[in-house]
């Protein structure tokens, strides 16, 4: 995983293009195809990777960029590592919650991680169906 995570560093500034327009960006020098497919790659590994190891709470990993994206923004110097820490925060607080639970109700992470994720990320798909960018 830290590999693939490593591969994305050169590829920061290329992103940050990439959320203009593919036109904007090609002008300014990315290959789009390419990079989309390195993209989608390096995407695949850190996915495959996580799921492996995790289970279903990758879930968070959906949800938790675009929560962070609104509090810091697109650029992804900034936004990598606080998904990062907001990931493992989510995590944190997940794991308190069934921590905190009763024995008999025998929650599970995954539950916790859904409840907290699935309202915003329906929220996500409502706000890009009404044609608001994030």
């Amino acid at each position: 995983m830290f590999a693939c995570v490593a591969a994305l560093v050169p590829f920061v500034r290329d992103m940050d293009l990439l959320t203009l327009k593919d036109e904007s960006a090609s002008s300014l020098g990315v290959n789009v195809s390419r990079l989309r497919k390195v993209l989608l790659a390096i995407a695949c590994g850190i996915t495959a990777t996580a799921v492996s190891s995790t289970g279903g709470i990758v879930f968070v990993g959906l949800v938790v960029p675009h929560m962070v994206r609104l509090l810091v923004g697109p650029a992804h110097r900034a936004l990598v590592p606080c998904a990062a820490v907001g990931g493992g925060l989510i995590l944190l607080l997940a794991d308190g919650v069934v921590q905190a639970s009763p024995e008999q109700a025998n929650l599970r992470i995954g539950v916790v991680t859904a409840v907290l994720g699935a309202p915003f990320f329906l929220y996500l798909l409502a706000r890009h169906r009404r044609g608001y960018a994030l």
